[in-house]
């Protein structure tokens, strides 16, 4: 799919358009190698949860179903394989007992760190045509966009 329409790709628009594009490019590639290669036996909605619940310690069931895109009863389902695997631990949160926080565990957070460094080494692949110049400009980007569609991006107007 190509989203891009390079003669307007300075308006807000066409940047879109471009980083969309991109996007989904290293989604599926990422997405592939996983699927290929399993790492440490996890699945992709796995290895996102996993990573999810490392950006946000204690997050919620909730959050995690949220930021993965699962209906709240898939997301349950994929965090209980996940603590019988010994990857997550639940706990009660101390202001709120109705609420369980999640959590890495060290076997979490070895295997987050597996899956992660077989998708940076997939598309460190990819990148190694790239002279270090462009690769220095590809990292300025990144570091320019990651604000604007991270949490703390400004709000949509």
């Amino acid at each position: 799919m190509k989203l891009l329409d390079t003669a307007t790709s300075s308006s807000p628009e066409g940047c879109a358009a471009a980083v969309i594009d991109t996007a989904f490019l290293v989604v599926r590639l990422v997405r592939a190698e996983i699927r290929e290669s399993r790492p440490a036996q996890l699945s992709l909605q796995q290895v996102r949860a996993l990573a999810c619940v490392e950006r946000a310690a204690g997050a919620s069931l909730s959050m995690v179903a949220e930021q993965i895109g699962l209906a709240l009863p898939s997301a349950s389902h994929l965090v209980d394989g996940l603590v019988r695997r010994g990857l997550l631990a639940r706990r009660n949160d101390a202001d709120d007992r109705r609420r369980i926080r999640l959590d890495l565990t060290a076997r979490g957070t070895a295997s987050l760190r597996r899956a992660m460094d077989l998708a940076r080494t997939t598309v460190a692949e990819r990148l190694a045509g790239l002279t270090a110049s462009e690769r220095r400009a590809l990292v300025e980007s990144m570091d320019l966009l990651r604000p604007h569609l991270g949490s703390e991006a400004p709000p949509a107007k």
